[in-house]
């Protein structure tokens, strides 16, 4: 899976170990870290620069600042939470299926809006492109970058469109 596992005493965090340093009993263990965190801004800054390299992968882990805290009196908690599912980006096919799933949600968000799409699964709209509501959009568009679009796209096969700041009308 790529993530790590949380180790408890009853309710209590004791730890969070990467996979790639887990044994395989921590590994068979189900709860996951999916890195949501909340920290006190002051309490987190003081504790990173105590935070050591990992050594067999030269990286630095956030929750091992979780040790450091807790060794400071602070509370330290980790609280289940429905996330709709974890997904992870630590392969090209987890990378692909978090990049299909925010394609979804884009376009859901614009269908929404009233914005038609004829075959959403291959039309692919980036976060910060604007539809006018009303507009039909057809398989096989691209719409990158900062573009809007007013209401009128018809009988188009195919279209790419980046970074327009012009209001984009084709008719055919």
């Amino acid at each position: 899976t790529g993530y790590g596992r949380v180790i408890r005493e009853g309710n209590a965090l004791v730890d969070i170990v990467e996979e790639f340093d887990a044994s395989p009993e921590i590994r068979r263990m189900g709860e996951v870290a999916t890195l949501s965190y909340a920290f006190r801004r002051d309490d987190l800054f003081a504790a990173l620069p105590l935070v050591a390299r990992q050594p067999t992968r030269n990286e630095y882990y956030l929750h091992h600042v979780l040790p450091i805290l807790r060794d400071k009196g602070l509370a330290v908690a980790a609280t289940p939470v429905d996330l709709g599912g974890g997904l992870g980006l630590n392969s090209r096919g987890g990378l692909a299926k978090v990049t299909r799933l925010m394609r979804e949600r884009i376009v859901a968000a614009h269908m929404a809006s009233g914005v038609t799409f004829i075959d959403p699964a291959t039309s692919y709209v980036d976060v910060d492109v604007r539809i006018g509501q009303d507009t039909v959009v057809h398989p096989m568009t691209f719409l990158q970058g900062a573009t809007r679009k007013g209401s009128t796209i018809s009988s188009v096969i195919l279209i790419w469109v980046a970074c327009s700041s012009r209001v984009v009308r084709m008719v055919p």
